[in-house]
């Protein structure tokens, strides 16, 4: 759960208890984060320096090129991903009490279907708490545009994100904006063409398939 695999041999909605789903979500929470940030982090809260190898190791794993920003972008990181979860949980929310189909969910496990997709879906675990995965919310656009979004702004990786959210792209001068680097250019050109590239060749092999009870707005969407 660690890791991205989304395989699961029982239904977890049903078969976990609430305690095991927790336990779920928050092994795969770190998985997200990342074992090394996560326990970086936990260093940082606690006062502690961190040693000069592991202050390499950080470098090393993000791309940094000064140490002194090591401290500063793992609290980002964890901060940023804590943010992300927050806005696709509360969609989510909204979603679980305002069903386009079906009848509204009970407060407190709307709150917490809502957080457990949430944190799957941003960490690309895969694993869902109903049976049938998001297939009953097949009609739901902002249920399935909220899950699209978190995991193409995850996609991007963290320092993609620190990249794109540190440019001053009001500033007219250039050494004042910031610029994208080449690995932030390269995962942004990377996912558009592997993007449209998926979407046009799934669109296509599928339009007269499992596509051919839909109408054109259902099979575009």
């Amino acid at each position: 759960t660690t890791c991205v695999t989304g395989l699961s041999v029982i239904n977890v909605g049903e078969q976990l208890s609430m305690t095991g789903q927790i336990i779920l979500i928050s092994l795969i929470q770190l998985g997200g984060l990342g074992i090394t940030t996560f326990s970086t982090f936990i260093l940082i809260l606690a006062g502690k320096r961190l040693s000069m190898q592991n202050e390499f190791s950080m470098m090393d794993a993000y791309g940094l090129k000064k140490v002194k920003g090591v401290k500063p972008l793992i609290c980002w990181t964890v901060a940023l991903t804590f943010f992300i979860e927050l806005l696709c949980a509360c969609s989510l929310l909204n979603c679980y009490l305002h069903p386009v189909d079906g009848q509204a969910y009970p407060m407190e496990k709307a709150v917490f279907y809502s957080i457990f997709h949430s944190v799957s879906v941003f960490c690309h675990a895969g694993f869902s708490l109903h049976h049938d995965s998001f297939v009953s919310f097949v009609n739901d656009w902002r249920f399935l545009r909220t899950v699209d979004a978190t995991v193409a702004v995850s996609s991007l990786g963290f320092i993609v994100l620190y990249n794109l959210l540190t440019i001053k792209w009001w500033k007219i001068n250039r050494m004042e904006r910031g610029k994208l680097t080449l690995h932030s250019k390269l995962a942004l050109i990377t996912t558009v063409i592997i993007t449209a590239t998926g979407l046009i060749g799934h669109t296509l092999l599928e339009w007269n398939n499992a596509f051919a009870q839909m109408g054109i707005s259902e099979k575009l969407s």
